[in-house]
């Protein structure tokens, strides 16, 4: 599935469709963010709990809003608890990434290096082979089976080529 900011390519419609329309999409993100969004309702409660039980002396028709103080600060609490566990999930994450990523890094060296190196050893046997043709056709003249040996040869020339940049 390939993302284009709000958009994603739907394979069975073979187009790109609108992330809002899709509600897989929208629940997906919203189980994402749902807990960010109880942490803020949460800080909410708190903070206007606490604001009620300050003003409360200043106008005493209201209800007693004081009984309820000890659950806000128990959800403000729990709220607190479980960003920092998001916080040291999230730098394990990084920490993880951070290595693969430089474990990914040496493999493509790796990689980049094997190529190079085998593309290299490819080209001289198909030197000799080259000169050797060129050689006997300057001594004895042309032959059908040298001339499929070199179309042969120019063939792998071009797959060298290719692989040489």
């Amino acid at each position: 599935m390939q993302n284009r900011g709000n958009f994603y390519y739907n394979e069975s419609k073979r187009k790109y469709v609108s992330r809002y329309l899709n509600p897989s999409v929208f629940i997906k993100d919203y189980s994402h963010y749902s807990m960010h969004i109880f942490g803020f309702i949460a800080f909410f409660f708190t903070f206007t709990l606490g604001i009620l039980a300050f003003f409360k002396d200043i106008n005493t028709k209201h209800e007693d809003f004081t009984h309820y103080i000890p659950y806000g600060i128990l959800i403000f609490v729990l709220n607190l608890f479980y960003l920092k566990v998001i916080r040291l999930s999230r730098e394990d994450y990084e920490e993880k990434l951070k290595k693969e990523k430089a474990y990914a890094q040496t493999l493509l060296t790796s990689q980049k290096r094997f190529l190079r190196y085998a593309v290299h050893e490819t080209n001289t046997p198909l030197s000799i082979i080259m000169a050797n043709i060129e050689l006997y056709e300057m001594e004895n003249g042309k032959h059908p089976t040298l001339n499929n040996i070199e179309a042969a040869a120019k063939n792998i020339y071009g797959i060298y080529d290719d692989l040489s940049y």
